[in-house]
């Protein structure tokens, strides 16, 4: 009877040891368990330094653009750049993209569209002529950057708004008729002048929005007596050079020393008489394959 009972005792320990585990709870087993139709959200990328001062910088060219906030668009896997003033109201936003900052890091400016628009906005004083030296010198930077620059002609709201202006009492001519002699001296003088100017007029950013180019031709001519050649030829041997330069201002070309640069800094200067037959053979400056180079680079 004691092995008996011994038996029982410890049988009955251990049904209480082991039966008193609770089953596990099916239900709650479920819950843990990840469902293998939901996607996990993936994490937001951190931007580099590169991206967080383009921000900063673009923000601060912005009007009204003191606070910059950069954010992540999942579906495009791009950052944003919003810049907003001290209210927090939006002042500008743009997307950043790696030729942003591929630009960016060589300190480089682009026009933001492409086509660039222009518009002649007092075409009718500006006469024929230089209205078509506007629109070879367009066509030339267009043939030398292989047509990934291109400009088109609008009526309004133009990226370029180019116009004339004239200069007055800068060509004197003088005849000295020598009768003793028999000669007839001619002399004709144009003094040192700025054939164009150009400026770019709004820049938001890195991302050139607006320009304006302006181009001077000599008063007295036809344009502006009716009488002679144009006042925009004359000292400049028919060339486009003045007006290409003036263009290429726009794109953020500065000035050079070389002397055979469509950039050269006294390009815009014509201290010379009218050219004499022959003078003007080989005097026209080609775009730079530097230029062309860039233009490609920053556009292609």
């Amino acid at each position: 009877m004691r092995y008996t009972n011994a038996f029982v005792f410890v049988a009955v320990a251990m049904v209480l040891l082991y039966g008193c585990v609770p089953a596990v709870d099916e239900t709650n087993s479920q819950e843990n368990k990840t469902d293998p139709t939901i996607v996990p959200e993936p994490a937001t990328p951190i931007p580099d330094n590169t991206t967080i001062y383009f921000c900063k910088d673009y923000c601060s060219f912005v009007q009204g653009g003191e606070n910059d906030k950069l954010e992540y668009n999942q579906s495009d896997k791009s950052f944003f750049c919003t810049c907003s003033d001290y209210s927090g109201e939006l002042a500008a936003k743009t997307e950043i993209t790696p030729r942003d900052l591929k630009l960016y890091g060589q300190k480089k400016v682009w026009w933001e569209n492409m086509p660039i628009t222009y518009q002649i906005m007092n075409e009718d004083e500006c006469g024929d002529y230089e209205v078509g030296q506007i629109n070879r010198a367009l066509e030339k930077i267009e043939e030398a950057a292989d047509g990934i620059v291109k400009f088109a002609e609008v009526d309004q709201d133009a990226n370029i708004e180019l116009s004339c202006e004239f200069i007055k009492d800068c060509y004197s001519k003088k005849i000295d008729i020598r009768k003793e002699e028999g000669i007839i001296y001619e002399s004709e003088e144009i003094c040192s002048h700025a054939a164009g100017t150009a400026q770019i007029t709004k820049l938001e950013g890195f991302k050139i929005k607006k320009a304006k180019v302006t181009l001077i031709g000599l008063d007295g001519f036809s344009e502006t007596s009716g009488n002679g050649a144009s006042g925009f030829y004359i000292g400049s041997c028919g060339h486009t050079t003045v007006e290409v330069h003036e263009i290429l201002h726009t794109f953020g070309f500065g000035h050079t020393n070389n002397s055979q640069s469509v950039m050269y800094h006294q390009t815009e200067l014509v201290p010379y008489t009218i050219q004499k037959e022959g003078a003007c053979i080989g005097s026209d400056r080609i775009i730079d394959q530097e230029i062309i180079d860039e233009l490609l680079f920053v556009y292609g």
